[in-house]
């Protein structure tokens, strides 16, 4: 074999190779493969309880009851594949529902459109009592409003409290943090007293230790100095509660256009990154505040807007395998939670989606496009929907998987409050 370069040639170029790749790979380390939430509830941090994800889930199970009491009306309500080769009503003479539940496989072959809607039927009943709630996040910002700082003192040390009851009896979700007011002029002197108190009394009540998977998201940015900002009161919050350091992590809310492009025409994401300084675990993407910062009108506030489209394509670029892979898109696949529990709203319709890379077909559930708002000043709640201009499962198919092969929403409605 006749060769014209050795080893000593080469050595420069191979040792340049190296570093830039190694550089790389720390940017760019790939899918971490840990947990991620497949939705976000949002409540006002006056109303959170220790429980009130479980009373969130029997607010859902009675909604699939009263709504969908048997694996085919919730196929139709959805319209899922083939549902219209479902019986009209069950006739429980032919042992349907008994081989469904006894040998699901054989049924597979036979009917496959009653195999899928029972499965996701029981899938979902199973989860609303597992586990109905995979995030939440105690709200002092939309979900909240602005009030007197007396007031909010005190709202803040009674969530931290009934985050210590939850935490004492392991009724909080897997996932949970607080939401904080963004850093702006105006509210910068007020969220970074909230967030002080809340993580003081917290440490304070459980002896220096956080909940699981415990986060601070920051909305509206603007800047990377207010992404900074957070990073140095956590370095400070630390080093006074003797947490270890890096403890606290934070979520990014991409809701501005400043946040994707500063003023000097540079893409802002990646400094976002830099000043988050390793604390940043996840990027939310804001789709009505996105649109209303764009001077969209409110009929066109919904994620299929070719404005969305751009922003979130831009975090896809800068954000998907970095350090910080876990993206979503807020208000799209949250639900907010503002006014009175029993008004809470959970969405009937379920969204399926097919892992591709998944070798039987695995099933997870996203939520529905819905949004519940409160007009705090007026004591009302207004429900929209913003459908999808597409199927919802071919929608559900264009969103990012998460971590696991196999995870389902949870759901509620809307109820009238006493």
């Amino acid at each position: 074999m006749t060769i014209s370069l050795n080893e000593t040639l080469i050595r420069n170029i191979d040792q340049s190779l190296r570093a830039s790749n190694s550089a790389f790979m720390n940017i760019y380390p790939g899918e971490t493969g840990r947990r991620q939430p497949v939705h976000t509830v949002y409540g006002g941090a006056h109303l959170f309880r220790f429980d009130s994800a479980q009373r969130l889930g029997q607010v859902a199970e009675r909604a699939l009851v009263e709504n969908a009491p048997d694996f085919v009306v919730f196929a139709r309500a959805l319209g899922l594949p083939r549902c219209g080769e479902l019986p009209d009503v069950l006739d429980y003479a032919t042992g349907l529902r008994h081989r469904l539940e006894t040998n699901a496989e054989a049924v597979r072959e036979e009917n496959p459109a009653a195999w899928l809607a029972h499965t996701i039927y029981t899938r979902v009943q199973e989860k609303l009592k597992r586990e109905p709630v995979e995030d939440f996040r105690i709200d002092f910002e939309d979900g909240y409003g602005n009030r007197p700082d007396a007031e909010e003192d005190g709202h803040a040390a009674s969530a931290a409290t009934e985050v210590v009851n939850g935490m004492n009896a392991g009724t909080l979700p897997p996932f949970i943090g607080i939401r904080i007011k963004p850093f702006n002029e105006e509210l910068r002197a007020r969220s970074m007293r909230t967030l002080d108190i809340f993580v003081s009394t917290l440490l304070d009540k459980m002896g220096g230790r956080l909940p699981d998977n415990f986060v601070v998201t920051l909305p509206k940015i603007t800047t990377p100095e207010q992404v900074a900002a957070l990073a140095d009161l956590f370095d400070l919050l630390e080093k006074q509660s003797a947490l270890p350091s890096g403890a606290l992590k934070m979520e990014m809310m991409i809701e501005t256009t400043q946040s994707i492009i500063n003023s000097e025409g540079r893409i802002n994401l990646p400094l976002l990154l830099q000043a988050a300084r390793g604390r940043c675990l996840a990027a939310h993407f804001g789709t009505y505040d996105y649109t209303a910062s764009c001077s969209i009108t409110a009929a066109h506030q919904h994620m299929m807007h070719p404005a969305c489209d751009f922003a979130k394509h831009m975090m896809q670029v800068k954000i998907r395998s970095t350090k910080t892979a876990q993206w979503s898109v807020a208000r799209g696949n949250c639900i907010t939670i503002t006014s009175n529990i029993r008004s809470s709203m959970v969405s009937i319709k379920v969204g399926i989606c097919i892992r591709r890379n998944c070798p039987r077909a695995m099933l997870r559930f996203t939520l529905s496009f819905w949004k519940v708002s409160t007009r705090r000043q007026n004591d009302c709640a207004t429900l929209s929907r913003r459908p999808p201009r597409r199927p919802w499962w071919e929608v559900c198919l264009t969103m990012p998987p998460p971590a696991r092969a196999c995870s389902i929403i949870s759901c509620a409605r809307s109820t009238a409050a006493p």
